[in-house]
C-alpha cells in the first residue's frame, strides 16, 4: 500500500508562500470553493487551506478542511498520469465558500476533481508558467 500521509512537505504553510501564491497562481471556481493552481518545480502535489469566517462557524470550518485535506490525500495520486515522462506537480490553495459546508462529502471531491482536470485542460500543470494579466495601478493625474 502506498504512503498516503499528508506531510509536512505536503503543506503550504506561511504567511509569505500564501501571499505569493495567491499572486501568482491560476484561479479556478466552482459553487462551494475556489482553487488557485500553480506548478512547482518537484513532481509533488502541495495542498494549502483558507476558510474565512464567512463559511461557518468553528467546527463548520474544521468539518470542511478535513473534508477537504482528506480527498486531497486520497485523490492526489490519480493526479499522476503514468504516460508523463516528467511530471509536474502543482500547489493548490482551495478557499471553501459559504455553501461548502452543505456539500456532502462526495459533492466535494466532484467539484476538487472538477477544478484539477479544469486546470490540467487549461494547458497548466505541464511545466508551464500560469498566464498573469497585466495589472496597472491607476496614477493619480
Amino acid at each position: 500500500m502506498a504512503d498516503e500521509r499528508l506531510r509536512k512537505e505536503d503543506r503550504i504553510r506561511g504567511v509569505k508562500s500564501y501571499r505569493e501564491h495567491f499572486r501568482k497562481a491560476h484561479r479556478l471556481e466552482t459553487s462551494a470553493l475556489i482553487g488557485y493552481f500553480r506548478p512547482n518545480r518537484s513532481s509533488r502535489f502541495r495542498l494549502g487551506l483558507s476558510t474565512s469566517r464567512k463559511v461557518g462557524n468553528a467546527v463548520q470550518r474544521n468539518r470542511v478542511k478535513r473534508r477537504l485535506r482528506e480527498i486531497f490525500r486520497k485523490q492526489r495520486a490519480s493526479w499522476l498520469s503514468p504516460q508523463e515522462q516528467n511530471p509536474i506537480g502543482f500547489d493548490l490553495v482551495i478557499l471553501p465558500k459559504a455553501a461548502a459546508v452543505e456539500c456532502s462529502y462526495s459533492d466535494l471531491q466532484e467539484q476538487v476533481q472538477e477544478t484539477v482536470e479544469r486546470y490540467r485542460k487549461a494547458g497548466r500543470g505541464r511545466g508551464r508558467r500560469p498566464r498573469r494579466a497585466a495589472r496597472r495601478k491607476a496614477r493619480p493625474e
